[in-house]
C-alpha cells in the first residue's frame, strides 16, 4: 500500500475546518468531509499533502489501515486518481479573512436611481437564475447547481474584462442591489444571491470573487461574493463561521 501514490483529482478543492478535511467537488457540486483522525496514510501517499494536516496531534488517531482504505474510497468516489494528468498537487485552499463589509453601510438610494438601476438588475438576476437552475429539481439541494461550465464562464469572464477595482462605484451598486434584490421573485438563496451580484457587477466593469465555504460541524457550506478583505454582500460575523474552499 505504500507505493501507492494518489493526486487530487484537477477539479476538487479541500480545506481544514473543525478537525476534518473537507473536499468540495465542482463536477457534481458535492462534500466530503474526512476526520484528520484519519490522513495517517496521507502524506507518505497523496502528491503534495501539507505536513501542518498533522492526526497525530488529536486523540482518536485511526489505525493506517484505516487509513489507506479512507484513501481508497475517496478513489473510488472519484476525489482522488492516480493518473498524473488528470490530477494536481494537493494544495489546502488559502483566502484572505475578511474584515470588513460593504453590507454594512445602510444607506439608502433614490427612488430615481433605483429606477435608473433596475432593468440592468433585473437582466442580471435573471441571468443568474437561468445559469444555476437544475434541468431536474432535486429535493435535497434545491433548484441551484453550480455546474464547472458556469464555474468557468465566471473565471473566463474576469480573466478578460479584469478592470481596477473602484470602490466608490462598488460601494454604490451594493445598495442598488439591497434595494432592488425584493422586486425579484427568487427565494433569498446564497448561492443565487452571490451570483446575481457578479453578474451585476461584471456589468458594470467590476469583478469581485465568488468564495466558497465550509464548516464540519454541525456540516454546512454557504458562498459570498469578496473583493480582497472587504466583503460585498455578506457580514464577518456570518462568514468567519466558515472556512474558505474555493474561489471563483
Amino acid at each position: 500500500m505504500t507505493g501507492n501514490r494518489y493526486f487530487l483529482r484537477s477539479e476538487v478543492y479541500f480545506c481544514v475546518s473543525d478537525n476534518n478535511v473537507v473536499f468540495r467537488d465542482i463536477r457534481t457540486d458535492t462534500y466530503l468531509a474526512v476526520p484528520i483522525t484519519i490522513t495517517a496514510a496521507f502524506p507518505t501517499s497523496v502528491v503534495g499533502w501539507p505536513s501542518n494536516i498533522e492526526c497525530g496531534r488529536i486523540e482518536g488517531q485511526a489505525s493506517i489501515e484505516d487509513s489507506y482504505d479512507a484513501l481508497e474510497e475517496m478513489l473510488s468516489q472519484g476525489l482522488l486518481t492516480k493518473n498524473r494528468c488528470e490530477g494536481k498537487i494537493a494544495t489546502p485552499f488559502d483566502w484572505p479573512a475578511a474584515v470588513s463589509s460593504l453590507c454594512d453601510d445602510d444607506t439608502r438610494i433614490s427612488k430615481a436611481s433605483q429606477i435608473w438601476h433596475f432593468p440592468c438588475f433585473l437582466k442580471a438576476a435573471r441571468a443568474a437564475a437561468k445559469k444555476l437552475r437544475a434541468r431536474v429539481l432535486d429535493p435535497e439541494i434545491g433548484p441551484w447547481i453550480i455546474t464547472p461550465e458556469l464555474i468557468e464562464s465566471v473565471r473566463v469572464r474576469k480573466l478578460r474584462d479584469t478592470k481596477e477595482w473602484n470602490p466608490e462605484k462598488a460601494q454604490r451598486l451594493t445598495r442598488v442591489a439591497r434595494e432592488l434584490r425584493p422586486w425579484f421573485n427568487e427565494k433569498p438563496v446564497c448561492t443565487l444571491d452571490s451570483l446575481i451580484i457578479i453578474e451585476f457587477f461584471a456589468r458594470h466593469a467590476l469583478h469581485p470573487d465568488w468564495i466558497f465555504g465550509v464548516q464540519a460541524n454541525p456540516p454546512d457550506a454557504h458562498c459570498w461574493v469578496q473583493y480582497d478583505d472587504e466583503l460585498v454582500n455578506d457580514t464577518v460575523d456570518v462568514v468567519s463561521q466558515f472556512a474558505p474552499i474555493m474561489a471563483v
